[in-house]
């Protein structure tokens, strides 16, 4: 009997499963609900200390500033981003837009979208213009496993070309000189994100 018992202890133990069979399991397991809720839509939001420089070819207005931009949006299946932006600079830079961004890997995103902006000063030629802004967002380390949004700073750089469609060349009362209506914006900057 005891023989028999003995057996039967060692045949259990034998088609118990290992420790690593066990803990591949619970990973797998964990895997899969973190899948799940990375693929429900959230909410995504930033803040950035950004620098910037802005070009309105027609009054040859130029401004560069330094200031903050702000993101708010919605990830929808941990992939896509359609996000609102709005970024202020001292010695003028004010613009708004909203942009439909693609995670191109876990550290980097891309974004195109639509904006309108005004740059210059009151006393110095300036521009307000439409345009179309393309951003690449760098972020410095990649989210943890078990993390269903990625969070941590990080790099961006933008450029928007747009039409400038109103100018002013300050109160010097200049006509505007002829040109063609065109601006270049070009924001870098680094700040929080999560997305």
């Amino acid at each position: 009997m005891t023989v028999m018992s003995l057996l039967s202890i060692v045949f259990i133990l034998a088609a118990a499963p290992s420790p690593e069979v066990i803990d591949d399991a619970v990973r797998q397991a964990e895997d899969d609900e973190i899948s799940v809720l990375r693929a429900e839509a959230r909410g995504r939001g930033g803040i950035s200390l950004a620098g910037s420089a802005a070009v309105g070819f027609a009054t040859r207005a130029l401004a560069f500033g330094v200031g903050l931009s702000a993101d708010a949006g919605l990830i929808l299946a941990d992939r896509y981003a359609i996000t609102l932006r709005l970024t202020g600079t001292i010695f003028l830079l004010l613009s708004a837009g909203l942009q439909f961004e693609l995670a191109l890997s876990e550290r980097v995103l891309f974004g195109i979208g639509a904006s309108w902006g005004a740059f210059g000063g009151l006393d110095a030629p300036g521009a307000s213009y439409v345009g179309i802004p393309a951003r690449v967002s760098w972020m410095f380390s990649e989210r943890e496993r078990l993390a269903v949004a990625r969070r941590g700073f990080m790099l961006f750089g933008e450029v928007t070309p747009g039409f400038a469609y109103a100018n002013s060349t300050g109160f010097g009362g200049a006509r505007a000189p002829p040109g063609i209506p065109l601006s270049i914006v070009a924001l870098l900057g680094i700040g929080y994100t999560w997305w």
